[in-house]
């Protein structure tokens, strides 16, 4: 277990989703561990404020053949919504979008390139396009502090 940090955190940023969809965790399970995160990371950690990114369009996935594409997609929108719904009812808690088409539009690539070989994590494209939207949602988060 880690130690508690001598000074709160200024940001925590949480990265959760992708595996509780492909386990199938039930929604009423995936509501009370993202409620536990956020008591943990403020009680133990002193977060001042913690971002969930929120979870990748999984239906769009090239590894995942359809129909399971469309089940798995499917139970990531739910999840994805549960979490906007949770980050919405805490102070100092917010949800940051993964926003997979606009990094196409944006970038001018081909949706394909979006995903890494292996058609189901992001690429370095995708990932650098994270960094930077998440770089952005920090630092308005600093700049209000």
């Amino acid at each position: 277990m880690l130690p508690k940090p001598p000074q709160p955190i200024d940001v925590m940023v949480i990265n959760v989703g992708v595996n509780d969809t492909t386990k199938n965790v039930a929604r009423v399970q995936w509501q009370q561990h993202l409620t536990q995160i956020i008591a943990i990371a403020q009680r133990k950690f002193g977060a001042q404020a913690l971002i969930f990114l929120g979870l990748p369009p999984m239906a769009e996935m090239p590894a995942l053949p359809a129909p399971l594409s469309g089940f798995i997609g499917a139970k990531a929108q739910r999840l994805d919504h549960d979490l906007q719904d949770i980050c919405a009812q805490h102070d100092g808690v917010y949800y940051l979008p993964v926003d997979f088409s606009k990094l196409a539009t944006q970038q001018r690539i081909e949706p394909a390139l979006v995903f890494a070989r292996d058609g189901f994590h992001p690429s370095s494209l995708t990932y650098q396009h994270w960094a930077g939207q998440l770089a952005e949602k920090i630092a308005e988060l600093l700049a209000e502090h």
